[in-house]
């Protein structure tokens, strides 16, 4: 009997303490879980904290509470809306898009940067997410409305009237890349309800050497954008592509870095202008369209050349 009552007091006690499904690839992990979409870990390095999915091939959301830059493209996508012909005053956006909201980490920014006036929507596919996002990551920013959705749906049925002076894409989840929002179609609706002079900017996964994806996302751009830009974070294997709606020079993107802006914007600016490689995209391959976007056999490539050479992903 004794024994008994001790198994069952073991096994009551042992049942409050959730198990571990994978510990952290690195700092502390703070929350894990699985969603019917991904497998979902915060964890926190030194300060920062970070959204990790999966296989934790990517970090998909920082939240610092004692610094605004984060040092990645997130810091970049803030500058989606000077890639435009050159203007004589800091440009500020109204009303933008952000597909593959996660933690909410470019919606801090642009509210950090532009203050009150901007008006964003956020969706993401996962509720999950944003329940961590709310919890975790301080997405709490009075100017967002959050939308628990398939990105290219949402777009497929917003009215035509409906425009954004930017629209930014971080859908991308390394090695899971929804193939309907790599081809021409999604970027037809992408630049359909871009405002005039507005800004597409895609977040693309790459290694340090082998910029496929870059070109086909690019390549699959060129068509339906007036000019595209690549930019290469300080920090990460990510290359952040740009589709403006107006023919637009490197001088004028360049002149619109120099603008004189608030701190954030300032330095942002400038560090991409010194290390960000700023360049006009020169690929021309075909485009992927909804009947032709092998994007998985590019990405399982890529992998298989990533585990020969051992180089880091993205």
């Amino acid at each position: 009997g004794g024994a008994a009552l001790l198994v069952l007091v073991v096994l009551g006690a042992s049942s409050l303490i959730p198990p571990q499904i994978k510990p952290p690839p690195y700092g502390t992990e703070l929350y894990e879980t699985e969603s019917a979409y991904n497998y979902i870990q915060v964890i926190r390095d030194g300060s920062q904290i970070q959204l990790v999915l999966n296989e934790g091939q990517a970090v998909h959301s920082i939240y610092d509470p004692t610094r605004l830059a984060t040092g990645g493209y997130w810091d970049d996508m803030l500058l989606a809306p000077d890639f435009r012909p050159a203007a004589g005053a800091e440009i500020v956006p109204h009303r933008i898009l952000i597909l593959g909201l996660a933690g909410g980490t470019i919606a801090r920014q642009y509210e950090a940067a532009f203050g009150g006036g901007v008006h964003m929507t956020g969706v993401e596919l996962d509720p999950e997410i944003v329940k961590v996002a709310r919890r975790y990551f301080a997405l709490q920013e009075p100017d967002l409305r959050v939308v628990v959705g398939d990105a290219r749906y949402f777009l497929a049925t917003r009215p035509a009237s409906v425009k954004y002076d930017a629209i930014l894409v971080d859908v991308y989840q390394q090695p899971y890349i929804p193939f309907y929002m790599t081809t021409r179609q999604f970027f037809q609706l992408v630049r359909e309800h871009l405002a005039p002079g507005g800004t597409a900017a895609i977040n693309v996964g790459r290694t340090a050497t082998d910029y496929r994806l870059v070109a086909a996302i690019a390549s699959t751009m060129r068509p339906d954008f007036d000019s595209v830009y690549l930019l290469n974070p300080e920090h990460y294997l990510n290359t952040v592509v740009y589709g403006t709606t107006e023919p637009t020079s490197l001088h004028d993107v360049r002149q619109n870095l120099r603008l004189d802006r608030g701190p954030l914007l300032g330095a942002v600016a400038e560090d991409a202008l010194a290390t960000g490689d700023i360049r006009a995209s020169t690929y021309h391959g075909r485009p992927f369209t909804d009947d032709w976007a092998p994007v998985e056999n590019l990405i399982d490539s890529i992998i298989f050349s990533v585990g020969t050479r051992r180089e880091p992903y993205g």
